[in-house]
């Protein structure tokens, strides 16, 4: 995934923090496993404050685990901050591509359809 110059400061979600008590006793499949040590470099990067090469690498972990929730929920929600940036700085049609793949990762994001209408009208 290439991405455009983000015209203002995205804030790292801090939620998404890895959670060292989180870890259990279960053994994690190679492909989870796989997945799990990708997303933690790429908080490594956006900690670093290395947003598009966070950016890329979670658009290419996409597409090698479509089909992981965590991977679209963590791109989907960067996508967002990135569109809420894009439109604040003036850039919709930006902002109104982001939020569109933010619909298709995570098509029940209710403030990404809200502002998606709302964009929509004002590039009218």
């Amino acid at each position: 995934m290439a991405c455009a110059p983000v015209p203002s400061p995205i804030a790292v979600d801090q939620r998404f923090r890895p959670d060292p008590a989180a870890a259990s006793a279960q053994p994690v499949a190679p492909v989870a496993a796989g997945v799990a040590a990708a997303l933690a470099r790429i908080e490594l990067k956006l900690g670093r404050g290395e947003v598009h090469a966070a950016m890329a690498a979670l658009g290419a972990l996409c597409v090698r685990a479509p089909d992981d929730v965590r991977v679209r929920t963590r791109l989907g929600r960067l996508l967002h901050q990135r569109a809420l940036g894009r439109y604040g700085a003036g850039a919709v049609a930006a902002a109104i591509a982001d939020w569109e793949e933010v619909l298709r990762l995570a098509p029940d994001h209710a403030a990404a359809r809200a502002l998606l209408a709302t964009a929509r009208t004002t590039a009218r």
